[in-house]
């Protein structure tokens, strides 16, 4: 009698005990966020690097004149409308077209210092730009 009230029991607490399983899968959103972390934090290769490298040099060749080049566009067309200002409001007309010809003289040589920027640059870059190039076409060919 003792052991059908042991089997009891035993069967009694297998009745009570409850199987969860709980399942969670990251939402698109959340899945693209963690392959840019993962693509961000892994190692890349030699050949990324190479190719990273010459995206940075190129576009150093190709904004740093431009950049450059608007920043005086800007600065030097507001000094050639304070000048403008100062004849067509303010009627002091010496000292006005002074101001507007001394904003003028450096919009007019701007294209100029852009073109001769740009060449220096890829004067000073297009040996190292040369070598990454060959040497990432030369480890496609192999």
């Amino acid at each position: 009698m003792n052991n059908i009230n042991e089997n009891k029991n035993i069967n009694d607490n297998n009745k009570n005990q409850n199987f969860t399983f709980s399942y969670y899968a990251p939402t698109k959103e959340q899945r693209k966020y963690i392959e840019s972390l993962k693509n961000e934090y892994s190692p890349t290769s030699d050949l990324e690097n190479k190719i990273q490298t010459l995206k940075k040099l190129d576009n150093k060749v190709k904004h740093t004149p431009l950049i450059i080049s608007i920043i005086i566009g800007i600065t030097f067309t507001l000094l050639m409308g304070l000048g403008l200002t100062m004849v067509l409001e303010w009627k002091i007309l010496a000292w006005g077209i002074v101001v507007s010809f001394l904003g003028l003289i450096p919009l007019i040589f701007n294209y100029f210092l852009y073109v001769q920027i740009k060449n220096k640059l890829k004067q000073k870059y297009s040996k190292t730009i040369v070598e990454i190039s060959n040497s990432i076409l030369n480890n496609s060919k192999n």
